[in-house]
């Protein structure tokens, strides 16, 4: 199917926040049922697969308060207004590491809500990452960065460990992608 199946009918905001907001859409799909969708729209966001001229990658340790838990991660937050990918990934990656790279490799994007969200994630890996200082964290950031070899970092993605969605999605591509390596 490549045709749009949906009709819009009316579209409006109930709810904005400086992170996100709140689209109501009533609809009509073909077929002629009606219905009301709510999606949240949040700004792009980048995630950063920071590797190490050794071959190690930076790991975080960051406490999510959304889940209470502590997560293993890598570096990603939302893009600025007008802000370039590349330009976004470094200020993250020198953000929550204390490292700049020494190029990127783009990995691709990924929507991780598409059933209640238009969020878009692009995906990177930061090469040749060099130490340039300390981290620049949020007051809501509590983050301990752990290198890893790159097989006791699989190891930890194989038995689960790895469960943030944007950490799944760019550490599966980075590592599909650099099997041969």
């Amino acid at each position: 199917m490549s045709e749009n199946p949906f009709r819009t009918l009316s579209t409006s905001t109930p709810f904005v926040d400086a992170r996100c907001s709140v689209r109501r859409d009533d609809f009509e799909v073909s077929g002629g049922f009606r219905g009301v969708h709510l999606v949240i729209e949040i700004p792009e966001a980048v995630c950063v697969v920071p590797v190490l001229r050794d071959g190690r990658i930076l790991m975080l340790r960051q406490w999510r308060y959304t889940v209470m838990e502590q997560l293993w991660e890598v570096p990603a937050g939302r893009l600025h207004p007008g802000e370039a990918v590349e330009v976004g990934a470094a200020r993250e990656l020198r953000e929550e590491t204390g490292h700049t790279p020494g190029r990127f490799e783009r990995l691709g994007t990924f929507y991780p809500l598409t059933g209640i969200s238009n969020h878009r994630g692009h995906l990177l890996a930061a090469h040749d990452c060099e130490p340039t200082g300390a981290l620049d964290l949020e007051p809501t950031e509590r983050i301990e960065v752990v290198p890893m070899e790159r097989e006791r970092l699989i190891d930890l993605y194989q038995r689960g460990e790895v469960r943030d969605g944007f950490t799944s999605a760019a550490l599966a591509r980075y590592l599909l992608r650099s099997k041969s390596s």
